[in-house]
């Protein structure tokens, strides 16, 4: 059914883009962003902006934006604060256009990037395309993704971590509907990954479209050079070993059992759904194996993965013991490094 809706929209010449922003004290970076989602080649139809509170000069940036464009800023403001995920999922709702392109308060876009992206998103619910990483300054400090490879965004490999981020991503309006029926409701960008990948139908385009700014006060950036730091120290057969221990004495962890469980919950509203990857339903029951962290669960979810890997070619010419034994304890060892944090 939503394939049916989205091959008549891709006959449609005058589709319609939506451009979404969640705000939150953001006036420093805000208007040189707005003036690049303005100077778009392909035109947005509608920019839709819900701000979050702010207490500095965003809302009035916003209402001077409005009364220039009136028939193309609609701004809303939250009567409280209700943070950013939970903010993004109610903007994209308000939403009209057939494709819906997320947005940052603080990038600097391309000028081409929505005709690109429009070009490029053919029938699938989500096209993922890279960044240039900038700092506060806009020097750039490299790529987010060194190089795209659609496997990477399999829902094999997404029920272990996000590597999919809202700024980046173009999306099918009938997403929209899924991502608001979904419990266990994780971040907008995250849960958004689950669902296309669930159906199979996110497309990757290895252009940098946007400049995407990382400083020191954004709190991924804090908790993704916590979490590295903390975890490199230790050898890989150091963390097997210690985690196939805590494992075997019933050494658990909260927060993963929270996260699988939350995982599990976004893959259990879609599985009346037609149109899935042929392995969602071993996927959405090997959450449950994570979430109940017994040696015997990771073991299976360790044979598990060794033949996903296999199904999808993953190991290339490298089909040696050494390359198995390491795709084998990769629960394991993920288990030692997540087990604090599954940011």
């Amino acid at each position: 059914m939503f394939n049916q809706q989205i091959s008549k929209m891709m006959n449609n010449d005058d589709r319609k883009i939506s451009v979404v922003m969640c705000t939150y004290n953001g006036e420093h970076y805000l208007e040189e962003q707005l003036n690049s989602i303005l100077s778009q080649s392909y035109p947005a139809s509608e920019i839709m902006i819900v701000d979050d509170c702010s207490s500095d000069q965003t809302w009035d940036i916003l209402l001077k934006y409005k009364e220039q464009y009136p028939d193309l800023f609609c701004c809303e403001r939250n009567s409280k604060n209700v943070g950013y995920h939970i903010n993004f999922v109610e903007a994209l709702q308000k939403a009209s256009g057939d494709f819906i392109a997320i947005s940052d308060q603080d990038d600097i876009w391309k000028s081409d990037k929505l005709e690109v992206m429009i070009q490029n998103i053919g029938d699938n619910f989500l096209l993922v395309s890279n960044s240039q990483v900038v700092d506060i300054y806009g020097k750039t400090i490299g790529k987010l993704y060194e190089k795209m490879n659609i496997q990477d965004f399999s829902l094999e490999k997404l029920i272990w971590e996000n590597c999919i981020y809202g700024h980046s991503c173009m999306i099918h309006r009938t997403v929209v509907s899924l991502l608001y029926s979904c419990r266990g409701l994780s971040s907008h960008d995250y849960t958004i990954a689950l669902i296309c990948s669930s159906f199979g139908s996110i497309a990757v385009i290895d252009q940098e479209l946007q400049q995407w700014r990382r400083h020191s006060e954004a709190t991924t950036w804090h908790s993704q050079h916590a979490n590295n730091e903390s975890t490199k120290r230790r050898s890989g057969v150091y963390k097997a070993i210690a985690a196939f221990v805590s494992l075997l004495i019933l050494r658990k962890s909260v927060i993963v059992k929270d996260g699988f469980l939350k995982i599990n919950e976004i893959l259990d509203s879609l599985s009346d759904e037609n149109g899935l990857t042929s392995n969602f339903e071993e996927i959405k029951n090997s959450t449950i194996l994570l979430s109940k962290q017994t040696l015997t669960s990771y073991l299976k979810v360790a044979f598990l993965c060794m033949r996903f890997r296999k199904n999808r070619n993953y190991y290339a010419e490298n089909d040696d013991f050494k390359t198995k034994l390491i795709t084998f304890s990769f629960v394991f060892r993920w288990w030692y490094d997540h087990r604090y944090s599954m940011s």
